[in-house]
């Protein structure tokens, strides 16, 4: 692919972006802040990890300093000023590949649907549901849907189900047989609990 570079926008021309990712200092002369004259070479500018998200350093001005991520000034330069509550989407999922076609505005809520995708939310890591029931075999219930692929535990559906079913019964019982359903309950807990304490150890 041929490197493209377009001027990021809000810096008066101090800067370029690359459409394979990387930022460029354009050579120019400076006006100090004591008057004097100073050329600048044209570089490629390095990047910070200090966050998830590569930072760069760029100056509207002689002290004037703004650290932007990596990603939305490519995004700027290629796509656009973005859109109210849009923010810069890794298609790939990535976040250190931020080549322009990799990148696209969407609301937040798709982001954290492509990081379930991708396996790099902390909920697509889990091995366990909540209550220590491992996330695997026939256990496992993956459901496709319009934003993503979201993960549910069998055992879980199951017993919300039968917990449902029995207060949509409870209203229906005697006296005696709402003892029984409360010491199923009681049963249920307990089993929770020890599941939960077992996925806790593993």
């Amino acid at each position: 692919m041929i490197e493209e570079w377009r001027e990021i926008p809000g810096y008066d021309g101090r800067y370029q972006a690359s459409n394979l990712g990387r930022v460029k200092s354009v050579a120019r002369t400076q006006v100090m802040s004591d008057g004097r004259i100073r050329p600048v070479k044209e570089r490629i500018l390095s990047t910070s990890k200090a966050s998830k998200y590569q930072t760069l350093s760029l100056y509207t001005g002689p002290k004037t300093r703004k650290s932007p991520t990596l990603h939305s000034v490519i995004a700027s330069a290629f796509l656009g000023p973005r859109p109210n509550g849009m923010v810069v989407c890794h298609n790939d999922g990535n976040r250190d590949n931020n080549r322009a076609d990799n990148l696209r505005y969407d609301t937040q809520s798709a982001n954290v649907f492509d990081s379930v995708g991708h396996g790099a939310h902390p909920e697509a890591k889990l091995t366990h549901c909540k209550r220590g029931h491992p996330f695997d075999g026939h256990n496992l219930v993956e459901r496709e849907t319009k934003r993503g692929k979201i993960r549910r535990c069998r055992q879980c559906i199951a017993l919300y189900s039968s917990i449902r079913n029995a207060k949509m019964r409870d209203a229906r019982l005697n006296p005696a047989e709402r003892k029984v359903l409360q010491d199923l309950q009681k049963e249920r807990d307990a089993a929770m609990l020890a599941a939960r304490t077992e996925g806790a150890t593993k």
